[in-house]
């Protein structure tokens, strides 16, 4: 069963939104179209829409950028409120999907389809889940990762990927 972490807004997230909001962000770390997000652990799913919704799209293409909000099946109904509340602002621009998926488990081929991005924000609470963290990404095709992360002193990391 989940801990209830998705239910909180988390600092890194705050602090990664304003991040990608400044002028710098976009040239130095979107160097080309982004058509594919992932967004790891979403909780509210603000990292990925705000991500999104900077992120530059293709001019050519027909559909707007795909973004996948994953997180625990309990935490569903509120990212699923949030996309809903959201719908309007990103129009067709975005097509955003909510889905269920636990860093122990494989994520389905929805979730893992030649990603442009993989994103995550204060997904480190718990030194316990970090192996399962570091094999959910290892499984998922990306080209480029984000992530904002706090680790406690008390973790001992020996090789992340």
């Amino acid at each position: 069963l989940s801990d209830g972490t998705h239910q909180l807004l988390w600092p890194a997230s705050r602090f990664i939104v304003k991040f990608i909001n400044t002028p710098n962000f976009c040239p130095n770390t979107l160097c080309s179209e982004v058509n594919s997000i992932l967004e790891l652990g979403a909780g509210h799913g603000l990292l990925g829409m705000a991500f999104a919704d900077v992120a530059p799209k293709s001019k050519t293409k027909d559909t707007g950028t795909k973004l996948i909000l994953t997180d625990v099946e309990e935490a569903l109904p509120q990212l699923q409120a949030n996309i809903h509340m959201n719908r309007e602002v990103f129009r067709n621009r975005v097509d955003i999907t909510a889905l269920p998926l636990r860093w122990h488990s494989q994520p389905t081929s929805r979730a893992n389809s030649n990603l442009d991005f993989i994103l995550g924000s204060d997904l480190l609470y718990n030194c316990s889940v970090i192996p399962d963290l570091v094999a959910t990404i290892r499984r998922l095709e990306f080209k480029k990762i984000l992530f904002s992360v706090r680790v406690s002193v008390n973790c001992t990391i020996m090789s992340l990927l």
